[in-house]
């Protein structure tokens, strides 16, 4: 078997993603209703009812003042709602509306057809070596320590996101569970 240029396979791999992105956000992010950044800020809501603002920010990795903007937006359109902590009224928990359960319910049903179509070209077979090759992948930039990847986490937390509806396996195979 020939050898493969490693240029040509890591943009190749790039470009997937690229395309990957906007084709899923196309999908199932509403235009001119909600964009991709405040989809997965609903979707992080949902998954964690009450959450500070703080918290949220930390955990989707923006800046508090972002936050703070993004949080506004969807309060305005109605599908969140603050509430002042009664022990510290400087702290608010984010909750859903009615009206964001029902976007963050359209979010993940789009988003579960879209994983179906894109992986349906693939066999069980070669999902699972796809899953095994990103993993060693990942793995090696964190093991790196010779470059900035050393406490690379967005990779796990990324791939995690996007399997997480068939597979429950922490990154390193085992389950989670």
């Amino acid at each position: 078997m020939a050898s493969i240029d490693l240029n040509n396979l890591y943009h190749a791999l790039h470009n997937l993603v690229k395309q990957m992105h906007r084709a899923a956000h196309k999908d199932y992010c509403m235009k001119g209703v909600i964009y991709h950044g405040q989809a997965k800020l609903l979707a992080e809501v949902s998954g964690n009812d009450g959450a500070s603002q703080k918290e949220l920010a930390k955990k989707l990795d923006v800046r508090p003042s972002s936050m703070t903007e993004m949080l506004s937006k969807l309060e305005n359109n109605g599908f969140i709602f603050r509430k002042q902590d009664q022990k510290d009224q400087r702290v608010s928990h984010i909750h859903l509306t009615d009206e964001g359960k029902k976007i963050v319910e359209h979010i993940e049903k789009t988003k579960d057809e879209f994983e179906e179509k894109f992986f349906s070209a693939l066999t069980e077979e070669e999902k699972e070596q796809f899953f095994v090759l990103i993993k060693k992948l990942c793995l090696g930039l964190e093991n790196d320590n010779n470059n900035d990847y050393k406490n690379f986490h967005h990779c796990r937390e990324h791939h995690h996101r996007h399997f997480h509806h068939t597979h429950n396996y922490d990154f390193d195979g085992r389950d989670k569970f």
